[in-house]
């Protein structure tokens, strides 16, 4: 028997050993750099969450505004999409961007869709401000811990 067929296991070992480090080094580098994209949001997904979420309360508030009769010739607004786009633009200045740069809570943002639904037509919504769900300090996420 060779050197080959007695080196080559324990070559083989020792290259593992020497490895093993490495890798875990290279996972824990992985799972840092997953995190981070996780809790990390850029301007543009930012943006976009902003839409997606002005889009939704704008159809919760016209959702109520049908219920209520305030939809429709002679009416607070004239069709669904009229009341959409209002709605959608108000959201917008109010939880946009410029309001919450960190972006939005989606937990909160279902409490306030519930809150809209749960208003009845007596109570006034006007602003989102007017419901304790909907208010931006509660929609808006917060600094990242450190």
């Amino acid at each position: 028997m060779g050197c080959a067929s007695r080196c080559l296991p324990i070559v083989c070992g020792a290259a593992a050993l020497l490895a093993a480090p490495a890798c875990k080094r290279d996972r824990a580098e992985d799972e840092r750099a997953s995190a981070a994209s996780k809790t990390t949001t850029s301007s543009a997904d930012v943006a976009s969450m902003a839409k997606a979420t002005s889009e939704r309360l704008a159809e919760a508030r016209c959702r109520r505004e049908v219920s209520c009769q305030q939809v429709g010739p002679s009416r607070r607004h004239e069709s669904l999409e009229i009341c959409r786009g209002l709605y959608a633009s108000d959201v917008m200045r109010e939880v946009g961007p410029s309001a919450c740069p960190r972006g939005l809570d989606e937990a909160q943002v279902t409490r306030c869709v519930a809150a809209i639904d749960q208003a009845g037509c007596l109570d006034p919504v006007g602003t989102l401000e007017r419901l304790e769900d909907c208010r931006a300090s509660k929609l808006c996420l917060s600094a990242a811990a450190p």
